[in-house]
């Protein structure tokens, strides 16, 4: 995928997300330090699961600030669990920050962070279920008709990143699928 994503001009990053990318730890840092050797710009979308703790935040972060990672956007909300995930997010967004590497917090449209500290953006996204999510969380979603869903907010025809999620699905639009690894 990195190959073919390379042969594409406009494609300078490339975002591993999920589901939860941490769960594939070791094809994740190998994934990154590939990309990277490559020359794109990476970026995880995670949800912290695996920042049980200060030192385990550190500990999974570190490898990944070594090799460049260019962006850690997670995930907070009352989407995204409960007081304990946010707490997650909260230490992986310290760990990060200590280890200087780019990170946010991101907020759906009409979701308020619970805990987290970072800065908080006007400029809200649209709620997209991914992995579990599309089976335990979209029931709690304000609902909308299915034709809505008829463009993509990343612009296709000036294609910037690809998103790979766990399963080797690629999207050039997140949620929207062109094939599988």
């Amino acid at each position: 995928m990195l190959r073919q994503a390379s042969e594409i001009p406009s494609v300078k990053r490339v975002y591993f997300e999920g589901g939860e990318p941490f769960l594939f730890y070791p094809v994740l840092v190998k994934g990154v330090e590939t990309a990277r050797r490559m020359g794109f710009e990476v970026g995880i979308v995670s949800n912290a699961y695996r920042a049980t703790n200060k030192e385990d935040a550190t500990s999974w972060l570190e490898p990944l600030a070594r090799l460049g990672l260019a962006d850690l956007s997670m995930s907070t909300d009352e989407y995204h669990g409960d007081k304990e995930e946010a707490e997650n997010v909260q230490r992986a967004f310290e760990a990060a920050k200590e280890l200087g590497m780019a990170v946010g917090v991101m907020e759906v449209e009409g979701i308020e962070f619970y805990s987290c500290e970072a800065p908080k953006k006007e400029d809200k996204g649209e709620l997209m279920f991914r992995g579990r999510a599309v089976k335990e969380l979209s029931g709690k979603a304000k609902k909308k008709p299915w034709r809505s869903f008829s463009t993509c907010p990343e612009d296709p025809p000036t294609l910037g990143r690809v998103h790979v999620d766990a399963f080797g699905n690629v999207m050039f639009c997140q949620g929207i699928t062109i094939g599988n690894l």
